[in-house]
């Protein structure tokens, strides 16, 4: 199993998603993506998540790493 390392806030992109949704999410680092602990890939450039609309996101400016 790989490790969880960081964690961040995911929040809603788009008006689908209320603007007060915010959860805290674990992840782990690959070389292109952050991916959560339920499986979600978020682009490490933008934090969006993978798929066919970007519903929600990672605020890149939330990135911590854990016991940090």
């Amino acid at each position: 199993m790989m490790k969880f390392t960081h964690t961040a806030i995911e929040c809603g992109n788009d008006n689908r998603v209320p603007a007060s949704y915010r959860r805290l999410v674990e992840l782990r680092e690959t070389k292109l993506y952050w991916i959560s602990k339920n499986g979600k890939k978020y682009r490490k450039r933008t934090g969006n998540v993978l798929g066919d609309w970007p519903t929600f996101r990672i605020d890149l400016s939330t990135l911590k790493e854990i016991g940090k």
